[in-house]
């Protein structure tokens, strides 16, 4: 787990080596399978579009990749998702007054 301070920004060491960061969406199986169930499931809604082999490459792949090198000494990169956001589908309703 990552910790941000007020502005946003994570501090850490890191030993040499690859890391991949991804959302608490993506952390584990069951995750994967509550999600897929309850949009498969949920057929009103604003949402339209989700497919099973959609959310599946994007619970495969990392929201973040790096790598630390022996020579590494800071890193920065700006990580952040849109409001209405969901993998896979479309908001299509109303914005919110």
């Amino acid at each position: 787990t990552l910790n941000s301070n007020a502005d946003g920004i994570i501090s850490l060491e890191l030993e040499p080596g690859d890391y991949f960061i991804v959302r608490e969406d993506k952390k584990d199986q069951k995750t994967f399978d509550d999600y897929v169930k309850q949009r498969t499931e949920d057929k009103g809604g604003y949402y339209k579009g989700f497919t099973k082999e959609c959310y599946l490459d994007y619970f495969k792949t990392p929201d973040l990749a790096f790598t630390v090198s022996d020579t590494s000494t800071q890193f920065s990169r700006n990580f952040h998702r849109g409001c209405f956001k969901k993998p896979c589908e479309n908001y299509m309703g109303p914005y919110p007054p």
